[in-house]
């Protein structure tokens, strides 16, 4: 099967053992142009995570966070991205354990001032009908019809917005679970890319990571393994629960022909997802 396309947002330069990143003003069809301050939002994570998980992240050198092209300078970390490729055992419990990290690394007063990841999960039933409305649903083979027309049902009957009954405390939110951004070293695994980062919950923080293509369809993933190496309350549970589902239907949309994943997927991908969403609405 061929693998899946890389794909950035932004440009890195290196030098010296300095990672530069320069902001792209303008990037079609990147879902990220919606969260606002991606420069400063990426610098102050960088300082916060020096400061309380040093070495979980690059650490900050300098930034101009107003020129046209904003750029940050961090140190560059070694490891190569996952996601083009199945995991092993050692790598994911690598991402467990920097993922748990990153969660509890900022002590609660300081979170407290943190202002809230951009992502919310409360944006998608939105986005996802707005992709809906971009495919034809007669175009599509069987199984991702089906898919296509499971998601929008379940949004129409209000069962995305049920709440759980208990929410976890607030996290550190990367708020961009690719895979790309964990570099493994052979050892352990560093993380990059904060530009939607954020206070935020860890419900909403796993079950976008387990819903990512790159995690479940290119690196192997279980979703229910890998959940379980987290000590998840029943509300927890339950919340992420919902919630991958309707990362799931996310995916589909952005899977589907003309959607902004689908060229950079190996073909079947989007069947694949298909299958995944249907069977995850199948115990709603």
């Amino acid at each position: 099967m061929t693998g899946p396309a890389p794909f950035s947002t932004h440009g890195i330069t290196l030098e010296d053992g300095t990672a530069v990143k320069r902001f792209r003003t303008n990037v079609d069809g990147d879902e990220r142009r919606l969260y606002g301050d991606e420069p400063r939002r990426e610098w102050r994570a960088l300082d916060l995570l020096a400061r309380y998980a040093p070495g979980l992240a690059p650490k900050p050198i300098r930034a101009d966070l107003d020129a046209d092209s904003p750029l940050i300078a961090m140190s560059q970390v070694p490891g190569e991205p996952l996601g083009m490729h199945p995991v092993t055992k050692a790598q994911e419990d690598a991402i467990a354990g920097a993922l748990s990290r990153l969660h509890h690394a900022i002590p609660a007063p300081v979170l407290a001032t943190v202002e809230p990841a951009p992502g919310s999960p409360q944006l998608l039933p939105g986005r996802i009908r707005d992709m809906a409305r971009a495919c034809d649903p007669g175009s599509l083979d069987p199984l991702p019809r089906q898919a296509y027309r499971a998601a929008l049902a379940w949004l129409d009957r209000g069962q995305a917005h049920r709440p759980a009954s208990a929410a976890g405390p607030p996290v550190f939110a990367q708020g961009d679970p690719n895979l790309a951004n964990h570099l493994w070293d052979g050892r352990c695994v560093r993380l990059v890319d904060f530009e939607a980062s954020g206070r935020g919950d860890r419900a909403t923080e796993l079950a976008d990571f387990v819903e990512h293509v790159t995690v479940w369809a290119h690196a192997g993933i279980d979703a229910e393994a890998f959940l379980d190496r987290f000590e998840l309350h029943p509300g927890e549970r339950q919340q992420v629960t919902q919630l991958r589902r309707l990362f799931a239907a996310f995916w589909v949309m952005r899977l589907q022909p003309g959607g902004s994943a689908h060229r950079r997927n190996p073909p079947g991908t989007f069947e694949r997802q298909a299958a995944r969403l249907l069977g995850l609405l199948g115990s709603a």
